[in-house]
């Protein structure tokens, strides 16, 4: 196509029901996103309820900035004021399966949103659903565009595979049922996109074979077998009931269909849940649950809980490691086992020395005295944390500190077998541990 009044088009997104979307620039690189609709479309109706559409903005819905005709082609103009990707993209990134679906489930709390616009149905498609902001920050947004008059499948015929498998199976047929039916349907299918569900094989993969397909609603399947989640998890009741939603909103019966999102997002809450999510993955792949506890951290640096769970997992990525560890992996474990450590009252010396273990395995006796000695005052009879001490003293060659060390842990035994803490027999254990820093 020619400039666009401006607008330089850089490359097309995907071609939907509504139109083919293009990547496109205006004042700055890429802030436009361009719909190109073929004339035919255009008729007094789309046009009008076009203009409904721009004369009223919404929440997390792209705002229409202009509208027109250029070489034979009607044309849509979006504002994207921050950096974006459309869904289809966003899922062709490096990204764990957990954090696609997560994705996923921001698109369920924006829908109810969406829905109170006067665009019906919705129209979501991994190319219309696009990823606005930054990483860690990034929300789900609408490119709208009012629903076009389809008289015939062959209206249909150059759209990506992709779009048709949204497309409710009755609308393809003719015969829609209402709008929040085909809105369930499509939400369902962007699940079961986002989680790597395989696409039916046709006996050729034409446009007439794919619309067939999906008029009897077999074009994309929906289960977990072949999905990007790991087949050890595929048993599991919060995969399971997953699937089950994502089989319940592309019901072939758009009455059966649930009337909003709230099914979908909580079988997604239940499975991206971080500590539920860490725990299924531990025993296979402690790297994944790792991966999956720090962005959980970095969201909610408050939860202690989840520190907690991640001492647990690094420790075992540690112990499994040959060799040296990730980067950032023991310095992380550290943070999180002081600030464990400084909010755990009747516990808080057993999470300093874990500290001192991993001081230790780095070669690091200073900083292994330093977590000894901080267990030691949160458990003045933690007397495993003071021989610990003693021993860096010796590491460190001053046995004067650790001879101190130790006449402080006999005074600590004597305390203790006085006031009927240790036996007798325990309290001599303990004085001939400490006795070999007392030469």
């Amino acid at each position: 196509m020619d400039e666009l009044r401006g607008i330089r088009l850089a490359a097309a997104i995907g071609a939907t029901d509504r139109g083919t979307l293009w990547r496109a620039s205006r004042e700055r690189e890429h802030d436009r996103i361009v719909r190109v609709i073929a004339p035919r479309f255009c008729d007094g109706r789309f046009r009008q309820a076009l203009s409904t559409l721009r004369q009223r903005g919404h929440d997390r819905v792209l705002g229409v900035a202009g509208e027109g005709w250029s070489d034979g082609h009607y044309y849509v103009e979006y504002s994207v004021h921050a950096a974006w990707r459309s869904l289809a993209e966003w899922l062709g990134t490096p990204a764990d399966w957990w954090e696609r679906l997560a994705v996923l489930g921001d698109v369920c709390d924006a829908v109810a949103h969406w829905q109170r616009s006067p665009l019906h149905p919705l129209g979501m498609t991994l190319h219309s659903v696009v990823v606005v902001g930054h990483a860690g920050e990034a929300r789900p947004w609408l490119v709208p565009c009012p629903p076009m008059a389809v008289t015939s499948p062959c209206d249909l015929f150059g759209v990506d595979a992709a779009v048709v498998a949204t497309l409710a199976p009755e609308t393809i047929r003719g015969v829609p049922f209402d709008d929040r039916a085909q809105d369930a349907y499509a939400l369902g299918t962007l699940a079961a996109q986002v989680l790597g569900c395989r696409p039916a094989r046709l006996a050729a993969d034409d446009d007439e074979h794919q619309l067939e397909a999906q008029a009897r609603g077999v074009l994309l399947r929906s289960t977990a077998t072949g999905s990007h989640i790991p087949e050890y998890l595929h048993t599991t009741p919060e995969v399971e009931r997953l699937f089950i939603a994502i089989r319940h909103y592309r019901h072939l019966k758009p009455d059966v269909r649930p009337r909003d999102a709230a099914e979908l997002r909580t079988a997604i809450a239940a499975v991206t849940e971080p500590l539920w999510l860490a725990g299924a993955l531990r025993a296979a792949d402690p790297a994944a649950a790792l991966r999956v506890l720090t962005r959980a951290v970095d969201r909610a640096p408050e939860r202690l809980d989840l520190r907690r769970e991640r001492c647990l997992v690094a420790e075992d990525v540690i112990e499994r490691s040959e060799g040296p560890v990730a980067d950032g992996v023991e310095e992380r474990l550290l943070r999180d086992l002081k600030v464990v450590a400084d909010f755990d009252a009747e516990d808080g010396a057993s999470w300093h020395r874990r500290a001192a273990l991993v001081h230790l395995r780095r070669g690091d006796p200073a900083g292994a005295a330093t977590a000894f000695h901080a267990a030691t005052i949160a458990d003045p009879g933690d007397l495993d944390s003071l021989l610990g001490y003693a021993q860096c003293w010796v590491e460190l060659r001053d046995p004067g500190n650790a001879w101190l060390t130790a006449v402080e842990a006999n005074r600590r035994v004597d305390r203790m077998a006085r006031n009927h803490l240790l036996t007798d027999w325990e309290a001599d254990q303990w004085r001939a541990r400490f006795a070999m820093y007392m030469r």
